[in-house]
């Protein structure tokens, strides 16, 4: 990665901007996953994936936010949004919802990061999925939508997106939910996969790399939750499977920069010539 000056976060000490005194940092930002939802249930969308170079101002702290991922408040009902994951100014927003419920209830995935995919069908294609957010000043794509649900009949819920692909649609290519969108890479792991969407079948559907949950089964397996510090979407339970669906994954940050340890906070480690920090909780970096 080539560093040079792109932009300044600004000191907590007075709010202003200095260029002096100052050296860059990249990071990355992963938003909270989204929640997956009941009875073939749409995967939650991952976490928003924002990988960029911000300037800091030596002497200063910085608040870093991680984003729980997103929870299902009950049975029939779709999953909640994931939490927005912030190092200062900078926000990467958490992964949509999963749709989910009874007929009529909740059958949309929610927009987010990445679209959360459509609970099962109840009529041919169903209702929209989730759609993913792209923000205009950042020149990186931010993740993908949802996909729908089966046709009807079928059982199956959509995919969700993942930061680097669409979720897949239910039951068209085979008899399982439709997989979760993989994530995107940072220094070659995974993070922001979408959950599967449950099955109206014994077969589970996989979620995306990076994170998104497994697919639940007909009528005794549920879903699985995203993993933590992945931003991960959360696989939908399967066909008649009518408990809270489950959570999404919680996000991270990351913060490295050339040379030698200058800042502090996180869990310090060394990759090469770079100082690396990794947050798995809110907490400061001090510049």
């Amino acid at each position: 990665m080539n560093y040079s000056p792109i932009t300044y976060l600004g000191t907590t000490n007075t709010g202003s901007f200095y260029p002096s005194g100052s050296y860059q940092v990249e990071y990355l930002l992963v938003g909270g996953g989204g929640a997956s939802a009941t009875n073939g249930g749409g995967g939650g969308g991952g976490g928003g994936f924002l990988n960029g170079f911000t300037n800091v101002i030596s002497g200063s702290r910085y608040t870093v936010t991680v984003g729980a991922g997103g929870t299902c408040p009950a049975a029939n009902q779709p999953g909640g949004n994931g939490n927005n994951s912030s190092f200062g100014q900078i926000t990467a927003v958490g992964g949509g919802g999963g749709g989910g419920g009874l007929s009529g209830t909740g059958p949309n995935g929610k927009d987010g990061a990445s679209g959360g995919g459509q609970h099962r069908a109840t009529t041919a294609n169903g209702g929209w999925a989730g759609l993913g957010n792209r923000p205009s000043n950042f020149p990186i794509v931010y993740g993908y939508n949802g996909a729908t649900g089966s046709a009807a009949g079928l059982s199956n819920g959509g995919g969700g997106g993942g930061a680097g692909q669409v979720g897949g649609r239910g039951g068209v290519t085979t008899s399982a939910g439709g997989v979760g969108g993989s994530g995107s890479l940072f220094y070659g792991t995974f993070y922001a996969g979408g959950g599967a969407g449950g099955s109206g079948t014994a077969t589970a559907a996989l979620g995306g790399p990076g994170g998104g949950g497994l697919g639940g089964t007909i009528n005794n397996a549920n879903g699985v939750s995203g993993s933590i510090n992945t931003g991960g979407g959360a696989g939908g339970h399967g066909a008649n499977v009518n408990v809270a669906g489950p959570s999404g994954g919680s996000g991270i940050a990351i913060i490295k920069y050339p040379g030698a340890q200058v800042g502090s906070g996180g869990t310090v480690t060394t990759s090469g010539s770079f100082t690396v920090h990794t947050f798995l909780s809110s907490s400061f970096f001090n510049s």
